[in-house]
């Protein structure tokens, strides 16, 4: 019986008319397909495009699919369902009516354990209403916030150019080098350490430039990081014989033989060897190529402001009165393994 009441419901045909997103609002009688080929469950080499797929709705919204006590599964929630469903699956409910009568048995056995833990009074446990609350909020930014903010529509062409003009950084980044060095006070210690770094047995080096950064730096610091310098660029506020000299070094290929260079650290007359480790190339995007990410970056942040001012005037009403948080808790850290750094 229930398979004659599905197939009463719904009749499922292949079309081949304009393609439209799953997601979007579909008219009954408007095929199901994605518009983007990376929507599309991936299909067999060779296979022929056997077109969409259409959902006819036979019955009213709110008839019953299944019924029992405390239970109902409506043809409104079926029809959801099915066109929420990926393209290939919504096929196999084309072609297998034992695919849909599955779909409708997961959904009534869905509502019986949601019934089943109401009377288990888990609506009540903290992780069920903490998620709750969190629907509640994206159920009310989608509806109300968003709308409340307009679309990318209303961001105009000089928002755009007045924020690109007003980061550029995010859009004209320098390159970034990982690099280590060896700092020590005297050019004799360095000659001695160059030594090292040049012996080799065999066509390979016999010491690691890491390790005689650990044991010859001159300061705690870079001995315990083993020289390593990160996000190093060409502004970086270092010495400027180092900072040439790290930015000399090539990015590819067999490394040059180290040399000696004297310069400063942390106030300190010394002499450096470096050695490149790897690199995060320069990015110079234009306006053209990020005014859309521009656009959507604007639109959230109407989005967030139409939030805030909602929070700050319901919090006005609600006369809110907040507590010295230094009588409340107390936040520290705890120095574990790496010694809290």
């Amino acid at each position: 019986m229930l398979g004659l009441l599905l197939a009463g419901l719904f009749v499922l045909r292949w079309a081949s008319a304009q393609p439209v997103r799953p997601s979007q609002p579909v008219h009954p009688s408007q095929p199901l397909r994605p518009t983007h080929p990376e929507d599309a469950d991936p299909e067999p080499a060779g296979a022929e495009d056997d077109g969409g797929v259409t959902v006819v709705a036979l019955a009213a919204p709110d008839a019953s699919v299944a019924t029992g006590r405390g239970v109902q599964v409506t043809a409104a929630e079926l029809l959801e369902r099915v066109r929420d469903a990926p393209l290939a699956l919504q096929r196999s409910y084309a072609a297998d009516a034992g695919a849909l009568r599955a779909l409708t048995d997961r959904l009534v056995a869905d509502r019986l354990l949601v019934a089943e833990a109401r009377r288990r009074g888990l609506e009540s446990d903290p992780v069920v209403r903490a998620a709750l609350e969190r629907a509640l909020l994206s159920r009310l930014r989608a509806t109300v916030f968003n709308p409340a903010a307009g679309d990318a529509s209303g961001i105009r062409a000089e928002d755009i150019q007045r924020f690109y003009n007003a980061h550029p950084e995010r859009f004209r980044v320098l390159e970034r080098r990982r690099v280590r060095i060896i700092f020590v006070r005297t050019r004799a210690e360095a000659n001695s350490v160059l030594r090292l770094l040049r012996m080799r047995r065999r066509g390979r080096p016999v010491h690691e430039f890491r390790a005689l950064a650990e044991r010859y730096n001159a300061t705690p610091a870079l001995r315990a990081s083993g020289g390593e310098l990160r996000e190093v660029t060409r502004e970086s506020p270092l010495d400027p014989a180092l900072r040439a000299e790290l930015f000399r070094l090539p990015t590819e290929g067999t490394p040059p033989p180290p040399r000696v260079v004297a310069g400063r650290w942390e106030g300190v007359q010394g002499f450096f060897l470096a050695r490149f480790v790897s690199r995060r190339a320069g990015i110079d995007r234009s306006l053209a190529e990020s005014s859309e990410w521009i656009r959507q970056r604007l639109l959230l942040e109407r989005r967030v402001a139409v939030e805030a001012a909602e929070a700050a005037r319901l919090e006005r009403e609600a006369n809110v009165v907040r507590a010295p948080l230094e009588r409340i808790l107390r936040v520290e850290v705890t120095p574990g393994a790496d010694g809290g750094r």
